[in-house]
Formats: C-alpha cells, structure tokens, sequence
C-alpha cells in the first residue's frame, strides 16, 4: 500500500467542507416547503372578482305616441342569483322588475310624447350591477278631421273648416301625464281631393271642397280619398275626429280592411255621426232638404250610402271591432230648418264594442261647431280617452 500523502487529505477535506452547506439547505429548504404550505399560499395571486352582469336592452322598433310600447332584453350573469331590473324610459318615467330564470326581461310603457329619447336599465345581481341602454324613436300621433255631407272648406285657410276644428285638441291635454298633441299635429279632410295651394293630400294643408263634393259614393270616392290621406301621414298613427256622416266614411274605412286599419289608425271618435244609417223618412227630408242649396238631395250616392241598410251602414257595423271607437250622441232637437227632431237618433250614433259612450245635451250641428269648454267639457274628456285608448276612460259629466 501506499502511504496517502498530506497534501491529498487537505484538499478532499476542503471539498467536503464546500459541498456540505449546499446539500443540508436543500435538505432543509425541501422540509419547509412540505411542512409550511402557509407560506407559499400567501405568495400566490388573489383570485378574480366575478364580473358585474351583461345587460342588452333590445331596440323597440316603432315606437308611437299614447299607444303601449314593449321594451325588452336580457342579463347574464357568471353567479346563480335573483337580478333585480330597472328601466328609466327616457320621459322621467321608471319602473323595476325581476329577471326572469334565463335572464329575460320586459316592460310595457306608453309614451305620451313625441321624439327622439334614450331607454337605460340597470341590473343588480350578486356581484353588482351592469348597464345596458337603447334609442327610443317615438312617432308623433296626428290628428285628422272630417266634417259631413253637405260642409264645405275654401281657399284660403279652409274657411271654417280650420277654424273650428284645432279647437277641439289643446296644446296639453292630461291623460295619465301630458299627452302633447296641438295644431301642428291637425290634419284636415277633403271631400274633393284639392287642398289650398295646389298641394294634393299634403298634412296639415287646408281643403278646399264645396257641398257638391260631398254628396259622392262613400265607398268608391270618398273613402279611398280618406285612406289617401292618412297613409300620406305614415308612419304616424292617426286619431280620426270626425262629425256626421264623416264619423260613417271613418267607420266603414276602418271596417272594410281591418290589417290596414289596425296599422294605421289608433282611435276614431264621432260627432252625432249616423253609423248605423238612418230610416227612410229621415232620408227623404234630408234629401229634400238639401236639393235648394246645392246640397246631397234624394238619389245622391251619399244620400243613398247613409240609408240604414246600405252596404256602407252594414260594413261599418264592424268598425268597433277593429279600431277603438268613441261615439258622442247630440241627443237636442235639430234646427228648425229641418223640420224633424233628431235627424240622427241616439241608438243609430253607437255601435256594438265601442270604447265608449257620451250624450250631450246639444243638437246636430251644435256638438261639432262648440268648443268643448264650460257645458262642453265632456267632449273633452272623450277626445283625450281616444288619445291614450289604453288608458281607462274617465269622462267628467256635463
């Protein structure tokens, strides 16, 4: 054997010295990973806080003054809980809900005025609330009037014609808050088709006719020419307000195409109007009555149109049905003139499923020409239920 020599032993003693610290900290560092997992849990990153829900409020589309309108849309949430919704409808007016179990939610509101608005809903759910909003294009109601046989309306401003009938809708009138209709939303009927100025069929324009034009076929003329003018008023819906025989032409329009009428027309109220014709004797002293002057006499197609009977009275029968009809009966004698007390008798001014009912105590011309103020007052009140047909109909008594 050989003898080991000093200088070797120094220098593996050295080694062992240098190698020793690094094996027992690896030792040691692996006994505190297993025996402190405190330690390494505090060092990790803090889980995420779960978002606040999804919200989509859904565009309603057409959207039209004083007729209820849908608002719809959905949440979604990455935490199971109830979610509470609240929309602001963008005219001051609110209202709250629950989510359904999907998410879906919905609302039905009445605009009461025109113009371009914002939709905001919140909803608030477990882990805190999110947003959502959508434009709200509310369509403007207008008004169209239209006066009976044997009227007339003549360059310029429409005679009487536009001076009586803005009367009847006031700038603001209160039916569940402030429905705003005024002159600007007044649209005027011609029995003739000629509107002052030469423009045919525009809104708002005066009509020019003479008695003449009034004693045409309600069905073949006078009718179409009506339907002419509120599809020229589209997209809005329009209130008809109509006296005599033209609450008849409104009502016999309406009855003969309903899908059209539906879409277009959102009340019709009657001024002492004959909508379901009126008997032969009345007939004869109406006709006789206005052949002197130029008016609708015996044989007219309108004459024979307001005969209880007619084919206009029978398809009109049905016009409640499909648009909201509000009638008002001028229950006082006729003029003198006429010679026979109520030339349009009470139970002929109404017809089954109507909206609603008014008696007044004023005579045939009379209902159309007073303002609703004072005695009048319920006329009013009529008008302003046909303006929000959903709203229930409070009329005040004269």
């Amino acid at each position: 054997m050989h003898a080991v020599r000093p200088l070797a032993l120094l220098g593996l003693l050295a080694l062992f010295v240098a190698v020793l610290p690094s094996a027992m900290g690896v030792a040691c560092g692996a006994d505190r990973s297993a025996g402190a997992p405190e330690a390494a849990t505090a060092t990790s990153e803090p889980a995420a806080t779960p978002p606040p829900p999804a919200v989509a409020l859904d565009a309603p589309g057409e959207v039209h003054q004083g007729i209820p309108a849908r608002l719809a849309g959905s949440a979604r949430s990455t935490v199971a809980g109830d979610l509470q919704v609240r929309i602001d409808f963008g005219d001051g007016v609110s209202a709250t809900a629950t989510a359904g179990g999907d998410g879906a939610f919905a609302f039905e509101h009445t605009y009461l005025a025109a113009g371009p608005l914002h939709a905001t809903v919140e909803v608030t759910g477990p882990t805190g609330t999110g947003r959502g909003e959508a434009p709200v294009a509310v369509i403007e109601r207008r008004i169209v009037f239209v006066q009976g046989m044997n009227s007339e309306s003549g360059c310029p401003g429409g005679r009487h014609f536009l001076d009586r009938a803005p009367e009847w809708v006031g700038s603001a009138l209160a039916v569940e808050g402030p429905m705003r209709v005024g002159h600007a939303d007044a649209a005027f009927f011609s029995y003739s088709g000629k509107y002052c100025g030469g423009a045919g069929g525009v809104a708002g324009a005066a009509p020019d006719y003479g008695e003449g034009d009034t004693c045409a076929s309600i069905d073949t003329v006078t009718a179409p020419r009506l339907r002419a003018l509120v599809d020229a008023l589209a997209p809005a819906k329009v209130t008809v307000i109509a006296h005599s025989m033209g609450g008849l032409v409104t009502a016999y329009l309406a009855a003969s195409d309903p899908s059209w009428a539906r879409e277009r027309i959102a009340s019709v109220v009657t001024f002492d109007s004959p909508l379901g014709g009126i008997d032969t004797p009345r007939a004869e002293i109406l006709g006789l009555a206005g052949m002197p002057d130029g008016g609708c006499g015996r044989g007219s197609g309108a004459m024979d149109d307001l005969r209880a009977g007619s084919g206009v009275t029978r398809a009109a029968a049905a016009a409640a049905s499909v648009v909201p009809l509000f009638t008002i009966d001028g229950v006082s004698g006729e003029d003198a003139a006429l010679g026979w007390r109520e030339a349009v008798p009470g139970g002929r001014t109404s017809l089954p499923n109507e909206a609603a009912h008014l008696e007044v105590a004023e005579g045939h011309s009379e209902i159309w020409t007073r303002a609703p103020s004072g005695s009048g007052a319920a006329k009013a009140g009529i008008i302003a239920c046909a303006l929000v047909p959903s709203a229930p109909c409070r009329l005040p008594t004269n």
